[in-house]
């Protein structure tokens, strides 16, 4: 079952082909996965706000964009996979919007744990030399 829903997912016929005017199952769980996404991205934007590390900030704000404007980027989609827009609403747009997100989180966990921990450690000896200055 699992080999031939990825046979169809990935079938030229299925990316690149007219969308059928019934939505399928596919949709949804990326619809799905487009709200969860933006819900995550709000979360992550009150818990950026509630954050007084200003290196901390940064790392959540990075994470709080990825997030929410993947979610949007994938609500849209749906939209015009609702409401049958010709080239947007094919399914290699929402594969691009994937590999898109892929790319940008590659990024986000190389910043992470790379710079991030040196920027970390160095603001938080920082912080020990003004507490005793």
């Amino acid at each position: 079952m699992f080999k031939e829903m990825l046979q169809k997912l990935f079938s030229t016929q299925y990316l690149f082909g007219a969308p059928s005017t019934s939505l399928t199952h596919t949709d949804f769980y990326i619809y799905y996965v487009g709200a969860v996404s933006i819900g995550l991205g709000i979360i992550l934007f009150f818990l950026y706000r509630l954050q007084r590390n200003p290196v901390r900030r940064g790392l959540f704000l990075r994470w709080t964009r990825l997030s929410f404007w993947i979610g949007v980027l994938l609500a849209l989609w749906f939209w015009s996979r609702y409401e049958l827009v010709n080239f947007f609403s094919t399914h290699i747009v929402a594969v691009a919007v994937v590999l898109i997100a892929i790319v940008w989180l590659g990024y986000i966990l190389k910043y992470q744990f790379g710079k991030y921990r040196m920027k970390l450690g160095e603001f938080e000896r920082e912080q020990i030399k003004k507490k005793y200055m």
